[in-house]
């Protein structure tokens, strides 16, 4: 959730908001001085001021970014034979692009070398949470 703020409040407290999403001519949003929003994409928003006396004011304008979805994905792997060894790669995507990864088997980083005796799921987690396996 992102704060919409025009301008101190205590100070401006005479003048009237309009918030418009993408354009100053775009629906309208909000007519709070000061409002919240969750927008699923990155969006313009653009407030006029109106004075007491209904005079037209300043206008200005705030990019909310949204971050891409974040996900896991995995390098791709050829079959392998029980006991053979191979390095099991975790792929970050989308979010902030700083990645922490966290292995079920312990271990920390993108990459675990693993050397299975029966087909498995081996799950790593991001720092955040985000979770997904792949079956070796």
């Amino acid at each position: 959730m992102q704060q919409l703020l025009p301008l101190p409040l205590a100070e401006h407290l005479h003048f009237s908001y309009v918030w418009h999403e993408n354009t100053l001519v775009g629906p309208i949003v909000s007519i709070a001085s000061a409002d919240a929003v969750t927008p699923v994409v990155t969006t313009d928003y653009y407030v006029e001021s109106y004075d007491g006396n209904g005079c037209y004011g300043d206008t200005s304008m705030i990019t909310v970014n949204v971050r891409p979805r974040l996900e896991i994905d995995f390098e791709h792997i050829d079959t392998i034979c029980p006991y053979d060894t191979i390095d099991i790669t975790a792929i970050g995507v989308g979010g902030d692009s700083v990645y922490s990864f966290a292995w079920e088997t312990g271990n920390f980083g993108p990459v675990i070398t693993v050397s299975p005796d029966l087909s498995r799921y081996y799950v790593v987690n991001d720092i955040r949470f985000l979770r997904n396996s792949i079956r070796c």
